[in-house]
């Protein structure tokens, strides 16, 4: 139980680290923006009758809805 305790109840100055430590991993990671050959391929890779994501927008309206 003490285990716990001490992950969960640890310093804000350390989660704060912690997220910056992600970030700036994420940021060496994203080095280029994609192309839109590359966009136009992950599109096509998506697949049908999946639940809607967090935009509200379901795969087959961006699949079939046009370059616009």
């Amino acid at each position: 139980m003490e285990h716990f305790k001490e992950l969960l109840n640890t310093e804000s100055n350390e989660k704060e680290q912690v997220d910056q430590n992600i970030e700036a991993s994420a940021q060496e990671q994203c080095i280029e923006e994609p192309n839109i050959q590359e966009v136009r391929e992950v599109i096509k890779e998506l697949r049908n009758n999946k639940a809607l994501g967090g935009d509200n927008i379901c795969a087959e309206l961006v699949k079939y809805g046009g370059d616009s």
